[in-house]
């Protein structure tokens, strides 16, 4: 029994924990465990990390599928490999285009439409060699403009619908009537045996640089206000086998002293040449074209 006794006490099964002496075992063990702590952290800080890139990622690819609409059927957007091109559908905000060729064209049977809301749509083309020849189309509300351009052809070059080439613009078949604000052009003419009619439902404004010619088998003009005919540095000649002014639709102004002055159109025989004079209360306004001075440097109708 002593014996056992003995042995219990070599082991030290009584002494508390503190005063035993750990072994080089237990401290290897105990290394051991804290490895395999840290590294288990590591190994979910990683995962996380990667979680969080991964719905990162998600999100920006589901933010670009709305943006660009994007589905399984590539709804707005499909790339023809075979031909190099690009086909848009739908409503597509693109901001601004550049394109090396210029071309931009739909499909068949479906149209090309470009819209720009509550703003102009801007077409350039740009010389490199030279920005000052950059030719351009401005489609607005008030206006549609283009400049720098040779020639302006809407519809099959072969067969226009539209076209402003030289060196005569004509209006496509079928077409009657071309409702404009302003036209700059050198020259209006209609088909033979045709009459070409100038309407405006406000007024009517014929202007030129070197001056106006009319000329026709027939020329009438008529308004509901007045009808001016006015020449800066020249002189208006009315020329025609025979002149006719409706006299019976002729305002005639009642004599008033703090009015202007009266004028009556006088016609020099047998020239045509129209003059005016003022029309005096002194004398009835019939001999007002009597009434003027014959002098030789006086004479209107030389």
């Amino acid at each position: 029994m002593m014996k056992n006794l003995k042995n219990v006490a070599s082991q030290n099964l009584l002494l508390p924990n503190h005063l035993i002496k750990p072994t080089k075992k237990q401290n290897q063990t105990e290394e051991n465990d804290w490895l395999l702590v840290a590294t288990n952290w590591y190994f979910w800080i990683y995962t996380w990390t990667l979680m969080v890139v991964a719905i990162i990622g998600l999100g920006a690819t589901i933010m670009l599928m709305v943006v660009l609409r994007f589905t399984t059927r590539m709804e707005s957007i499909e790339f023809l490999t075979d031909g190099e091109l690009t086909k848009l559908m739908g409503d597509i905000d693109l901001d601004d285009i550049y394109k090396v060729d210029g071309i931009m064209e739909g499909f068949k049977d479906i149209p090309l439409e470009i819209t720009s809301p509550n703003d102009n749509i801007l077409l350039h083309v740009v010389n490199p060699e030279d920005k000052s020849l950059e030719s351009a189309i401005e489609l607005g509300f008030s206006k549609t403009q283009v400049k720098n351009i040779d020639s302006f052809t809407v519809g099959d070059p072969e067969n226009p619908f539209f076209t402003t080439s030289f060196p005569n613009f004509g209006l496509p078949e079928g077409v009657r009537h071309l409702d404009v604000a302003t036209v700059y052009t050198n020259r209006i003419v209609s088909p033979i045996n045709e009459t070409l009619v100038l309407k405006s439902s406000n007024y009517t404004r014929l202007k030129g640089n070197e001056g106006t010619i009319i000329d026709g088998s027939k020329i009438k003009w008529s308004a509901e206000g007045d009808i001016f005919l006015r020449s800066v540095n020249g002189t208006v000649v009315l020329s025609s086998a025979g002149i006719y002014l409706d006299v019976q639709n002729l305002p005639v102004v009642l004599s008033n002293k703090f009015a202007a002055h009266q004028y009556k159109l006088c016609i020099c025989m047998p020239s045509g040449m129209v003059f005016r004079v003022p029309v005096s209360t002194s004398y009835n306004s019939h001999m007002a074209c009597s009434m003027i001075d014959l002098g030789e440097s006086n004479h209107p109708c030389k």
